[in-house]
């Protein structure tokens, strides 16, 4: 585990947690490491919308499969 002091590491560490695999996982350590934090700001806060777009998909498959566990 990285040192709280050693914000890079911590950051990627972060990045390593988020699951980002791919070309989005190259861009966000890319961000890290060019110390574009405006950028970086961008990416999460899209990833963060497209997460929670999926989330809020989940959400209504779950509401519609207790709607038909009730109904049946």
């Amino acid at each position: 585990m990285p040192e709280a002091n050693d914000r890079q590491a911590v950051l990627e560490g972060c990045v390593s947690d988020l699951g980002l695999e791919g070309s989005d996982g190259e861009r966000c350590l890319f961000l890290i490491r060019n110390g574009d934090s405006d950028g970086l700001q961008r990416f999460l806060a899209l990833k963060r919308k497209e997460s929670l777009e999926r989330a809020h998909l989940m959400e209504r498959e779950l509401e519609r499969i207790d709607e038909l566990l009730i109904r049946i």
